[in-house]
């Protein structure tokens, strides 16, 4: 689906023990504190410093770990510019999610395609073990692996039939990546392929049972809430993420997706930070590959911006929904048509966001939000970081806010707000 390779060595791990190939075990889910912004967001890119990650609230980065890099020839392991990688950015206070594929010339079944499967798979799993080995160790203590990427013929990054991935490539490095007690992200199910296709593939030789992260690409938040349904509400596996999502200069389409994703997330008892992601591709300018990137040189394009306001507002504490929010007209928490969808953040503030799409009749959004208390101040917010006060009236343990249509922002076909209120 997307035709880029970025050579960026990098990779993880964490630990070891034995575990037999029928006894598919992994470490326990982490627990604690509400999930922040911080543990949602990610990026296709490495930041060039903490502050440029900060900016937009990136807590994970991404990137191509490419198999014919780390061992160009048969046994000979380059480890040097993946360990420089992977200081890089912890160095940053960043964790990374590392993308293990592609075959080696002398081990592809086509010499001349990379996206061919190794046509040995001790030669992919003798591989796939000295990297964890390597990288389970300390200074890195890495513990996720993403095993290839978009692995389908209509994507174009797996030459082959799904069975032969899993057969080949996943679940032989999914029991190594186990054994070493790491997690186990899938490969990215493109949206080339239908979700109907990805459900097979997991219940072919019950391969959900060595997934612990289900990712995708490109997902309309239906889909994202359907697998957030079907694999973690059921407890088949610990977690959905979009490990590329964007790759559009779309105006609405960072506050809708993040929006209604972390809604979705929080709704669904999130507890561990690392259950839900999103990676927006790609943090910088390549050029005509690029056409929703957060930078270009150093500065912010426009999604950059749309993604820093959503930090400024959301990366303030931690997170949860804010239940009981009424609107006139209705409007309901969803992905897809005219919504509301309201979080506290921290101790003090809550954040509405307010979209109307492809409505045009709407001219005032009448916003009820419960509250302990009446809020120190209130504003209302463009995408792009636009503020104006706005006058709200308390009474009865809820706040009301008229939001004049004139106040939210076009993007594309829709209008979009966000109502800030502090000290509450």
């Amino acid at each position: 689906m997307t035709a880029r390779i970025m050579l960026v060595a990098v990779l993880c791990a964490f630990g070891a023990a034995a575990v037999g190939p029928k006894m598919p075990a992994a470490p326990r889910p982490q627990s604690g504190a509400d999930p922040t912004f911080k543990d949602f967001v990610g990026t296709n890119g490495v930041p060039t410093s903490a502050e440029t990650a900060q900016q937009f609230g990136i807590g994970w980065v991404r990137s191509d770990f490419p198999w014919p890099i780390l061992e160009p020839k048969k046994g000979q392991f380059q480890w040097a510019a993946g360990d420089a990688t992977v200081r890089k950015i912890q160095a940053m206070g960043l964790q990374f999610l590392p993308m293990v594929g592609y075959s080696p010339a002398w081990a592809a079944t086509d010499p001349k395609n990379p996206k061919s499967a190794p046509k040995d798979t001790q030669d992919w799993t003798n591989f796939v073990e000295q990297l964890v080995a390597h990288y389970s160790a300390p200074p890195f203590n890495l513990r996720y692996f993403q095993i290839w990427n978009e692995p389908t013929q209509a994507a174009g990054f797996f030459i082959g039939k799904p069975q032969q991935y899993i057969d080949q490539v996943y679940l032989p490095a999914a029991q190594i990546i186990r054994r070493h007690h790491c997690y186990v992200v899938f490969g990215g199910w493109p949206l080339s392929n239908p979700l109907t296709q990805l459900e097979q593939i997991l219940n072919y030789h019950n391969t959900w049972q060595w997934t612990d992260i289900i990712d995708v690409h490109y997902m309309p938040m239906p889909n994202w809430r359907q697998l957030c349904d079907d694999w973690v509400k059921t407890g088949k596996c610990r977690g959905v993420w979009q490990s590329e999502m964007g790759y559009t200069s779309d105006p609405a389409s960072i506050p809708r997706t993040y929006l209604f994703g972390l809604y979705v997330a929080l709704s669904r008892g999130w507890t561990d930070p690392n259950q839900y992601k999103f990676f927006w591709f790609t943090l910088s300018s390549t050029g005509s590959d690029a056409p929703g990137c957060l930078l270009k040189g150093n500065a912010l394009t426009a999604q950059g911006t749309r993604l820093k306001v959503l930090n400024d507002l959301l990366g303030a504490g931690d997170l949860s929904v804010l239940n009981g929010i009424t609107t006139r007209p209705a409007l309901q928490p969803n992905g897809t048509t005219s919504t509301v969808l309201g979080f506290k953040v921290g101790q003090d503030r809550a954040v509405v966001g307010v979209i109307l799409v492809n409505d045009r009749s709407t001219q005032t959004v009448s916003v009820q939000v419960p509250l302990p208390r009446a809020p120190s101040s209130t504003q209302i917010l463009s995408t792009t970081g636009e503020a104006r006060p706005i006058q709200g009236q308390y009474s009865g343990g809820r706040l009301t806010v008229n939001i004049p249509r004139s106040d939210l922002q076009a993007n594309g076909a829709s209008l979009i707000g966000y109502l800030q209120i502090d000290g509450i």
